[in-house]
């Protein structure tokens, strides 16, 4: 028995077929859980950080890899954009030294908590790291330790569903099919693509599923529609993700098969349009733009 798994930026969930039926694995009293995780104990200050000598060389590596990888693949980046991302990549690596002296990695992972639970943990204690949409870092130009971070983070999201579902249907669970954007968000190209589903085979591995296939979401879309749809007819199936928009081009309904012409997409979806009506309609109230507060506060 294979299942099936939307591992989404805000939301996932999962279904089987059974009897030529659809059958969706619940969580809790909902077919759905919120792709989130929170880390108790203290993160250090992003603002803490400075670079020192030996950071300034390693800052300026990262941009010239990253140079080369964008004209590997034919974009264009500006020198301040290539900088704004290698700084991200060593603050990320400096915030993890940092809790590293508090508190392993394999720490971290095994008391963290997971879905809707994760969002009320870190309101009620206060303190600790609450990490969203771990898909959306997924393409991203890692540092080994992150990498290693990100894959456990969601190795444990899919290890939760696997053994949801297993305990639903009462027979373990050890295929899997993931649905998985045309185009995942990156800051390294194509690259990125082929980083982000060796990421989540390793992380399903580690989540104990033998087998792993993958299906573009937007095929995945244009089925479901098929599946609904009497009359054979051509067809433009949207789908708009939290981190993605997937198009597809296909023939659906009747009584043969979907055929999918062509799928694409872009790196953009509900996050981003949140994001942006947050910052031009609703932080302005809290001083965006009028006090002296950095933007990244707001962001």
């Amino acid at each position: 028995m294979r299942l099936g798994i939307d591992f989404g930026t805000s939301n996932s969930a999962a279904a089987i077929v059974r009897d030529g039926k659809l059958l969706p694995i619940r969580f809790g009293e909902a077919e759905q859980f919120r792709t989130s995780v929170y880390f108790p104990g203290v993160v250090p200050d992003p603002d803490d950080f400075q670079l020192d000598a030996g950071q300034e060389h390693e800052l300026q590596q990262l941009i010239d890899s990253a140079a080369r990888a964008a004209r590997a693949a034919g974009q264009e980046r500006t020198p301040q954009a290539l900088r704004r991302e290698a700084l991200r990549a060593l603050r990320r690596e400096w915030m993890e030294a940092r809790a590293g002296k508090e508190r392993s990695a394999s720490d971290l992972l095994q008391n963290a908590v997971y879905g809707d639970d994760a969002l009320e943990a870190y309101f009620e204690e206060h303190e600790g790291n609450l990490v969203q949409s771990p898909k959306s870092m997924l393409g991203y130009n890692l540092h080994p330790r992150a990498r290693q971070t990100i894959t456990g983070i969601a190795a444990h999201i899919l290890e939760h569903i696997r053994l949801t579902a297993s305990a639903q249907l009462g027979q373990p669970l050890r295929s899997a099919l993931l649905g998985r954007p045309v185009q995942f968000r990156s800051s390294i190209g194509e690259a990125g693509n082929d980083q982000a589903l060796d990421i989540l085979r390793e992380a399903a591995n580690q989540a104990g599923f033998d087998q792993i296939d993958f299906l573009e979401e937007p095929a995945a879309a244009a089925m479901h529609y098929h599946a609904e749809s009497s009359d054979r007819h051509q067809a433009v199936i949207v789908d708009i993700g939290g981190g993605t928009t997937d198009i597809a081009h296909a023939e659906v309904g009747g009584s043969e098969a979907p055929r999918i012409h062509r799928a694409w997409g872009i790196a953009r979806g509900g996050t981003d349009i949140d994001l942006a009506l947050s910052l031009s309609g609703y932080m302005p109230l809290f001083g965006r733009g009028i006090t002296r507060v950095p933007t990244h506060h707001y962001v």
